[in-house]
């Protein structure tokens, strides 16, 4: 039994950014949802810019690559826009496995244009693993006292986040194999970067200011996603697209372990079938 690189890249990123949106949400609720996205993806990029640097590692698209990395980009940041709006209206019991359904997309439309055929074991472990990720994105508990009309607002949002990210994750592909996992991450988190900062530097959103404390979350928040980001980018180059992506959605599995773990949160009864499913799935691909 032993897993393929581009697996152990895929468990790589579901660590980073399980554990990302741990010192996130932290971040989010002193600084705001908005600044603390601009605060963090600015330590991505800085970490990113100083390993190219350090390593001589980079490479100058070609004009067509350019132009799919800014349109993936464009998708990216549409993307965390409409997360955002759906949890503003919504609820998140709700918006947030609609939004982690981008899975399934990435899966279609590897099967569609990159024409991914997986074995038995393999298609098994990524079906497992997506339910697995959509049974663990809601508390049960919490989700039967909703009143179904409420509900459903945030969810156009929702399933338009996921429809960007679906199309991001399938396509980065494509870059990765031209430009490498790193240059792939420069490019495409510096152009995410610069499109979340242009409403406040229109004036149309304001940033919070940052407080000394809140220095260590921004980096332990920008490290492990920026590890994240890179892994999912080094996961593609080595295996298939349709395992990796649902790899990076399970990563909610260890956001809900380490909040149980460390903040005492619940685990309702779906969620721990769900880690049952996805570690099932894991040792799947193993197989």
């Amino acid at each position: 039994m032993s897993l393929s690189a581009g697996v152990l890249f895929g468990l790589i990123l579901m660590i980073g950014w399980g554990t990302h949106k741990l010192f996130a949400k932290k971040l989010i609720s002193r600084l705001g949802a908005y600044s603390g996205l601009i605060y963090t993806n600015s330590v991505i990029v800085s970490l990113i810019v100083i390993y190219c640097l350090v390593t001589g590692t980079f490479a100058v698209p070609s004009g067509n690559i350019f132009l799919l990395t800014l349109l993936l980009a464009v998708l990216g940041a549409f993307g965390v826009f409409f997360l955002y709006k759906s949890m503003e209206i919504g609820k998140l019991s709700i918006v947030i496995p609609v939004s982690g359904i981008y899975a399934v997309f990435v899966v279609i439309l590897a099967f569609i244009f990159f024409g991914e055929r997986l074995t038995s074991m393999q298609l098994a472990a990524v079906i497992l693993a997506i339910l697995g990720t959509l049974l663990i994105s809601f508390k049960y508990s919490e989700l039967k006292k909703i009143k179904l009309k409420k509900a459903s607002k945030g969810v156009p949002y929702a399933f338009a986040a996921t429809v960007c990210w679906g199309i991001v994750y399938f396509l980065i592909r494509i870059i990765v194999d031209e430009l490498g996992p790193f240059v792939t991450s420069l490019y495409f988190e510096t152009l995410v970067l610069v499109l979340l900062v242009l409403p406040a530097v229109l004036g149309f959103a304001k940033l919070a200011k940052p407080k000394k404390k809140d220095a260590k979350l921004i980096l332990a928040s920008g490290t492990l996603a920026g590890i994240g980001a890179v892994s999912y980018n080094a996961g593609v180059s080595m295996e298939l697209v349709s395992i990796i992506g649902p790899l990076s959605g399970a990563s909610l599995m260890v956001t809900v372990i380490l909040s149980y773990l460390f903040l005492k949160e619940r685990i309702d009864l779906n969620q721990k079938i769900a880690v049952l499913m996805i570690f099932a799935a894991i040792l799947m691909l193993a197989l």
